[in-house]
């Protein structure tokens, strides 16, 4: 399901659970690797564009603002693998 059949859905239904359903399809849908903090932001620069109505639209587009919000988890792996120590 793309952005645009989420909005289209949205437009015709209300309220915040229907939204949270949505985005977690938005999320499942995103290819594996991706950052779903930089692609949530720009799903939401589309929605704020497109003007999604009603509740459930606005929802919508304040959890993906909120997701792009969320920080890091994780921190990268940098360099090399740290090695085990040997201690004596």
């Amino acid at each position: 399901m793309n952005l645009n059949r989420i909005m289209r859905g949205l437009n015709q239904s209300s309220g915040e659970q229907q939204a949270r359903v949505a985005v977690l399809a938005w999320l499942l849908e995103l290819p594996e690797g991706a950052d779903p903090r930089c692609a949530a932001r720009a799903a939401a620069e589309i929605c704020a564009q497109r003007a999604c109505p009603g509740s459930a639209g606005a929802s919508f587009v304040d959890l993906l603002e909120e997701i792009a919000r969320a920080p890091r988890l994780t921190n990268p792996v940098r360099g090399r693998r740290a090695r085990a120590r040997i201690v004596h």
